[in-house]
């Protein structure tokens, strides 16, 4: 038979890990995109947006691993750097904040009549948002919008696995329609 505090310990082991280990990834895609104009790209200004006190990375050392993912990817995707007359103009915004939830968790299988249990959680919350734009228009051509924690000592893993997913279908040669 379960108690109650195991219940209990349960329900928090559970809203712990949970949000530890998501990621969420949207990508949204330029619309009426002419890939063929776009070869190069060039890095523009970017932010990172963490609190001073709870950084526990420096900005230039996230920016370093930034670039360099987003620089590895677009390799890959045969789109060369070129920083005086790029095509795209590549920028992100990178930042953690800090969260404070309650929850009222109810009488979790006591008898009617009992009072329930209060859970409070303390955590931070993560962003990487990357944009690519025509340089000579600014309009966008391709966002990566992710929840992930870019605030860790080696945040590397993370900032990889976002730019890999959101990336994973950005190309600039479109893919040929099938004929049936």
């Amino acid at each position: 038979m379960i108690t109650l505090n195991m219940r209990l310990l349960i329900i928090v082991i559970c809203i712990l890990t949970v949000p530890s280990v998501a990621q969420d990834i949207q990508v949204e895609p330029g619309k009426n995109v002419d890939w063929a104009t776009h070869k190069t790209y060039r890095f523009g200004k970017s932010e990172i947006v963490t609190h001073k006190e709870d950084k526990k990375i420096s900005d230039a050392s996230l920016d370093k691993i930034i670039r360099e993912t987003i620089d590895r990817e677009m390799t890959i995707k045969g789109i060369s750097r070129n920083d005086a007359a790029g095509t795209l103009v590549v920028t992100y915004l990178a930042g953690s904040f800090h969260h404070s939830e309650l929850q009222r968790l109810g009488p979790l299988g006591a008898t009617p009549g009992q009072v329930g249990a209060n859970f409070s959680r303390d955590f931070d919350q993560g962003s990487l948002v990357i944009d690519i734009n025509d340089s000579a228009t600014g309009v966008l051509v391709w966002r990566v919008n992710s929840t992930v924690s870019t605030n860790l000592p080696d945040p590397r893993n993370n900032i990889e696995q976002v730019v890999s997913k959101g990336f994973k279908k950005f190309a600039v040669t479109p893919k040929k329609k099938r004929k049936s």
